[in-house]
């Protein structure tokens, strides 16, 4: 799989520097300068992320209105910068899908405050699509309900704050960290530790299978990704075909265990996730 980083970074500084700035609606000129602020600082530490400075609540983006945490890396996450590329394919893919005339159940694993949720749903809200929005951290979750309801989607968007796993109906311990709420942990002790029911991804989907065509997974679950997936295999057969971006740094082990479910044409354009297909 040959993913081209030069290509990579190229796309991402000229989408920051030339296009971002005419995407962000309020507040323009702080959030211009956090964003270049953050590139340049990832130029040197990859994984860092970087706190959001200012004291602002509410971002407004070309996608939608955003609520966020001061003083947390929320405002990343809404950014149309981020994970610009895999988005892009994302949408693109769903273009291919309503041209077809498809109905399409979007599924959101790791949904955070609903950067992906509300993007799809706003984009596409006159087709048949359903989403659903599932985060774990009751206090992610929180803020996920407020974006969904200020930007009038409640209609299209089915929230679940519940923890995708391998069982159904346990309860598990997951550790939210307060500065990068996007990253809440199942087995490493980072912050403010809460209890949440699981639910396979099969019971999950079970009720929808009758009613859509085609299945689209994003996963960013910090590690979980393979015991939720290995529960979808069965349900994955009864859709036309199931396109799937999941969170990856490991090219060779994340291929290996999908290749074990069926899926195939693995394709990488970020440092962050691969895309996979199983029809």
């Amino acid at each position: 799989m040959r993913y081209n980083s030069w290509k990579f970074y190229f796309s991402y500084l000229f989408y920051k520097i030339f296009i971002l700035p005419f995407q962000i609606k309020t507040p323009k000129l702080k959030f211009y300068v956090y964003e270049l602020l953050y590139s340049f600082i990832k130029i040197f530490k990859k994984s860092y992320m970087l706190i959001y400075p200012f004291n602002d609540n509410v971002i407004i983006t070309k996608y939608g209105i955003f609520y966020i945490r001061p003083k947390t890396t929320d405002a990343i996450t809404v950014s149309p910068a981020y994970e610009y590329l895999d988005r892009k394919e994302l949408f693109k893919r769903f273009k291919k899908f309503f041209k077809k005339r498809k109905k399409v159940l979007f599924v959101d694993i790791g949904a955070n405050i609903g950067c992906y949720s509300i993007e799809v749903a706003k984009k596409f809200l006159n087709y048949d699509l359903l989403v659903l929005s599932v985060e774990a951290s009751l206090f992610n979750y929180e803020i996920l309900l407020k974006n969904i309801q200020i930007n009038k989607l409640n209609h299209i968007i089915k929230t679940y704050n519940i923890a995708l796993w391998d069982k159904d109906g346990v309860t598990i311990s997951i550790f939210h960290n307060d500065k990068v709420p996007g990253q809440t942990f199942v087995t490493e002790d980072l912050g403010k530790e809460i209890s949440v029911k699981t639910q396979t991804l099969e019971s999950l989907l079970r009720e929808f299978t009758n009613f859509f065509d085609i299945l689209v997974i994003k996963i960013d679950v910090e590690g979980a990704e393979g015991k939720i997936l290995s529960k979808g295999k069965n349900i994955f057969k009864e859709f036309e075909e199931v396109h799937l971006l999941i969170e990856s740094f490991d090219d060779e082990k994340t291929i290996s265990f999908l290749s074990t479910l069926e899926f195939k044409d693995f394709m990488r354009l970020t440092p962050y996730n691969i895309w996979a297909y199983m029809e």
